[in-house]
C-alpha cells in the first residue's frame, strides 16, 4: 500500500505542476540531456563492458595490465631530483598514468585548498588598506585557462626559461639552472589556476556565517586559532569541501597542461596521464574500429569524477549554492591586523601574486618575440589576424561559442525556472542532471559523442560543427542555470502571481515579468558560459581533429605548439585571455561581485 500511495502522490504532484509550458520545457531539457549526454556516456560504458553482445571485463583488465597505465608501488620511478653539471632537474617522478593523474589531482587540491582558505579568511576577517584592489588581483588566474597558462609558466621554469636566464646566467645567484618539468610542473600550473575556485567558495562560506555564532564562542572563552578551528572553520567547511573537490575533478580531467609539458627531453612523466593517454591512443582509422581499452579507461576516469561530484552534492545543492551567491545576509565583523600580521599577510600575498602572474607575463612575453631572438615585435599578432588559416580558427571558435551560448541561454533559463518555481516530484534529480556536466571529463564526453554521432552515421566527421556546439552546450550549461537560478531566488513570486491574477497567461507572465526581472543574471550567465566555451580544450581538440579547417582556437594552439610555433600559439593564447578578461569583468559587474556564481558546482 505504501508503494501505491507514493505512486499516487507522485502522479498528483505532476498533475498540479505540469502545465503545457512546463511540460514543453521539461521535455526539451530531458531530450537534450538524454541525447547529448546520457546516450554518449552509455555508449562508452557499453564499449568498455560489452563484447559481441556479452558482458566482459577484458577491456578493463587490459587497462590494469598496461604498465604505462598501472604500476604497483615497487615499479614507480621516484627520482624527484636529478642533477647534472649545469642543471638541477625537478620532476622525474613516474608512477603510471593512473597514479600520476591521481597524484596531480591530490597535490593540486591540497595546495589550492591551503592557499584558497588562507586568502579567503584574510579577506573575510581583516580590514586593511588596498583590500578592494587585492580582491581583484587574487582572481587574476581566472583570465588564463590552464592550457594557455601552462605555456606562459613553461617560459619561466624551463631549462632556458626567464628564471634561469636572470638568476643563473646573469646574476649568478643560483649555482645551477633549475628545470621544473613533469608532474611538479603540472601541479604548479594547476595550483596557480585552481586556488581561485577554493578561494571563491571558501569566501562565500565565510561571509555567510552568522557573526553571533562567533560572538557566542568568544563569550564562552574561545579565542584566536581555537575559535577558528572549532567554530569558524566547521561552519565554512561545506563550501571549502565543495571547492576542494571541484578542484580535484578539474585537475583530474585537465588535458591542456599535460599537453604543454609533454614535449622535449625529460617530459615522459607528463605524457603519462590519463587524459593525454586517451587522446594519444584514440583516433580510430575507420569509424567503428575503436580502441576499447581507451573506452574502459574513460569509464574509470568518469567513475572517479562522478564519485567526487556525488560527494559534493552531499553537502551543497544547486539551491543552497544559489542562496550563497546572493552575497550573504550578514555583515561580517572585521578587525584590523597587527603590524606583525600585516607584514605576514603582505609577504604571503605578494609571493602568491608573483607566482600567479607568471602565466600572464610568460605568455605575453612569448607572444611579443620571435623564436626567442631580437626585441619586442607585434609580428605574431599581425600574422594571427592576416593569415587566413589563423583567422579561420578564430572565426570558428566565435561562431561555435555564440551558437552554443544562444542555446545555453534558452535551456539554462528553462531549467532554472523549473527548479526555482515548480514543486515537481523528483526535482532534485533534474537539479543533479543539469549540474552533472561539470563533473564529466570533456574528453570522455567527446569520445562518447564521436561514437554516437559518427559511429551511427548521424553526422559525418568531415563536418564536426554541430557535434562541437552540442558538446559545448552540455558541458557549460550549468553556469547559465546557476546564474538564472540566483536571479529567480531574488525575484519574489508575488510579482508573477499578480500578473496571473489580472488575467495574463503563464507564457506572457514569463516573457513580460519574469525574464526582464532576471535579465541581468541571464546575461551574466551567458557571458560566463561564453568565456568557458571559447577556451574549452578537451572536446575541442578531440572533435576538431576530424576536420582541421573547422577546428576551434584551442585545437590550433595545440597544433602550433606541437610544431614548435610557440610565439604564434602564445598570440592566440593572449587573444583568449583578452576575451576572458572582458567577459569575467562584465559578469562580475552584472552580478554585483556575487563571485560564487562563477565557480562551478
Amino acid at each position: 500500500m505504501r508503494g501505491r500511495d507514493r505512486v499516487l502522490r507522485f502522479i498528483s504532484g505532476l498533475r498540479q505542476e505540469l502545465d503545457k509550458l512546463t511540460t514543453f520545457q521539461l521535455t526539451l531539457i530531458l531530450v537534450v540531456f538524454l541525447v547529448f549526454m546520457i546516450w554518449p556516456l552509455l555508449s562508452i560504458i557499453g564499449g568498455a563492458f560489452i563484447d559481441d553482445g556479452f558482458f566482459t571485463t577484458r577491456h578493463m583488465s587490459a587497462v590494469f595490465d598496461d604498465p604505462e597505465l598501472w604500476r604497483m608501488p615497487n615499479e614507480w620511478e621516484l627520482t624527484l631530483f636529478r642533477s647534472t653539471e649545469r642543471v638541477l632537474i625537478i620532476g622525474l617522478v613516474d608512477c603510471g598514468a593512473i597514479f600520476n593523474s591521481l597524484f596531480i589531482a591530490l597535490f593540486t587540491t591540497i595546495f589550492s585548498t591551503v592557499i584558497g582558505v588562507m586568502l579567503a579568511y584574510i579577506m573575510y576577517k581583516y580590514e586593511f588598506r588596498g583590500k578592494g584592489i587585492l580582491k581583484g588581483l587574487i582572481l587574476i588566474p581566472l583570465i588564463a585557462p590552464p592550457f594557455v597558462g601552462a605555456l606562459g609558466v613553461r617560459e619561466f621554469i624551463s631549462q632556458n626559461g626567464i628564471i634561469n636566464q636572470v638568476l643563473f646566467e646573469q646574476l649568478h645567484i643560483l649555482p645551477q639552472a633549475i628545470w621544473i618539468t613533469g608532474l611538479p610542473a603540472i601541479i604548479l600550473v594547476e595550483t596557480l589556476h585552481f586556488y581561485t575556485l577554493v578561494y571563491l567558495n571558501a569566501y562565500s562560506s565565510f561571509v555567510n556565517i552568522d557573526p553571533s555564532l562567533e560572538e557566542q564562542a568568544e563569550n564562552m572563552g574561545a579565542r584566536g586559532f581555537f575559535k577558528f578551528r572549532s567554530v569558524t572553520l566547521p561552519l565554512a567547511m561545506p563550501g571549502i569541501e565543495a571547492g576542494a573537490i571541484l578542484t580535484f575533478i578539474l585537475s583530474l580531467e585537465d588535458l591542456g597542461t599535460p599537453i604543454i609539458f609533454s614535449q622535449g627531453a625529460y617530459s615522459y612523466p607528463a605524457r603519462h596521464t590519463i587524459t593525454l593517454y586517451i587522446l594519444n591512443n584514440w583516433a580510430p582509422q575507420y569509424i567503428g574500429q575503436y580502441n576499447f581499452k581507451v573506452m574502459a579507461l574513460c569509464v574509470l576516469l568518469l567513475v572517479m569524477a562522478l564519485t567526487c561530484f556525488v560527494i559534493i552534492r552531499k553537502y551543497i545543492s544547486l539551491k543552497q549554492y544559489a542562496m550563497m551567491s546572493k552575497g550573504g545576509t550578514w555583515q561580517p565583523v572585521t578587525i584590523k591586523p597587527s603590524r606583525k600580521q600585516l607584514v605576514l599577510f603582505g609577504v604571503f600575498i605578494a609571493g602568491l601574486l608573483s607566482f600567479a602572474l607568471m602565466p600572464h607575463i610568460g605568455i605575453l612575453k612569448l607572444s611579443l618575440t620571435q623564436g626567442g631572438i631580437g626585441g619586442l615585435t607585434l609580428a605574431n599578432y599581425k600574422y594571427m589576424f592576416s593569415n587566413v588559416h589563423m583567422y579561420t580558427h578564430i572565426k570558428n571558435s566565435l561562431i561555435y561559442a555564440f551558437s552554443a551560448v544562444f542555446i545555453i541561454i534558452i535551456l539554462g533559463t528553462m531549467a532554472a525556472y523549473i527548479i526555482a518555481r515548480k514543486k515537481l516530484p523528483g526535482i532534485l534529480a533534474l537539479d543533479m542532471l543539469v549540474t552533472m556536466p561539470l563533473a564529466i571529463p570533456g574528453i570522455v564526453l567527446g569520445i562518447g559523442m564521436f561514437v554516437v554521432f559518427y559511429g551511427t552515421g548521424i553526422f559525418r566527421p568531415e563536418n564536426p560543427a554541430f557535434v562541437i556546439v552540442a558538446a559545448y552546450v552540455v558541458r557549460k550549461i550549468p553556469f547559465a542555470v546557476r546564474a538564472a537560478y540566483a536571479g529567480l531566488q531574488q525575484t519574489h513570486e508575488a510579482l508573477e502571481e499578480a500578473s496571473l491574477n489580472v488575467g495574463a497567461s503563464k507564457i506572457k507572465t514569463l516573457i513580460k515579468i519574469t525574464l526582464p526581472l532576471i535579465s541581468m543574471s541571464i546575461v551574466a550567465g551567458a557571458m560566463l558560459s561564453f568565456v568557458y566555451v571559447v577556451s574549452e580544450v578537451s572536446t575541442s581538440i578531440l572533435l576538431g581533429a576530424t576536420n582541421p579547417e573547422l577546428a576551434p582556437i584551442t585545437w590550433k594552439i595545440k597544433e602550433l605548439f606541437f610544431h614548435a610555433d610557440f610565439n604564434e600559439a602564445a598570440a592566440l593564447g593572449v587573444l583568449l585571455m583578452v576575451i576572458q578578461t572582458v567577459s569575467i569583468v562584465t559578469t562580475n559587474y552584472l552580478l554585483k561581485n556575487r563571485a560564487a556564481v562563477m565557480t562551478g558546482l
